[in-house]
């Protein structure tokens, strides 16, 4: 291991398996997350202090409704600093109508200290029912 964290994290519940076909396979009513990536710069530095933009993809399959959330912690847990709980992500750009990022402070951070983020999709649903 490179690198550790100082305390784990809990996974949040999702539903198992939305793409099984034992649940049908109508998706205008239910989706998933095919893909969450992270799509580094040419210009990315991974030195302490630096200062960089992290852009991150996502794909979705089906409808997915307004009531769903995305964590996402920075890890070790205990290093990262990345601004203030509860304020706006900075330089974000949503990729969907309604949809926001705050920055949270997770498990292994100070209360004072955002070690992660959470994405919101808040008034429209995503609906993909083509890839």
């Amino acid at each position: 291991i490179i690198e550790g964290t100082k305390s784990s994290i809990d996974l949040g519940y999702t539903v198992p398996h939305a793409k099984d076909p034992t649940y049908g396979n109508d998706f205008t009513s239910r989706g998933y997350i095919t893909g969450f990536f992270w799509q580094p710069t040419l210009t990315y530095e991974s030195s302490p202090d630096v200062i960089t933009v992290f852009t991150f993809g996502l794909r979705t399959f089906g409808f997915m409704n307004t009531d769903y959330n995305i964590d996402v912690v920075a890890h070790p847990t205990n290093v990262w600093k990345i601004g203030t709980p509860g304020t706006d992500c900075e330089q974000f750009t949503p990729p969907h109508i309604g949809t926001t990022c705050r920055l949270r402070s997770f498990q292994g951070a100070l209360a004072s200290e955002a070690n992660g983020f959470r994405l919101d999709v808040g008034t429209t649903p995503m609906i993909n029912l083509g890839s």
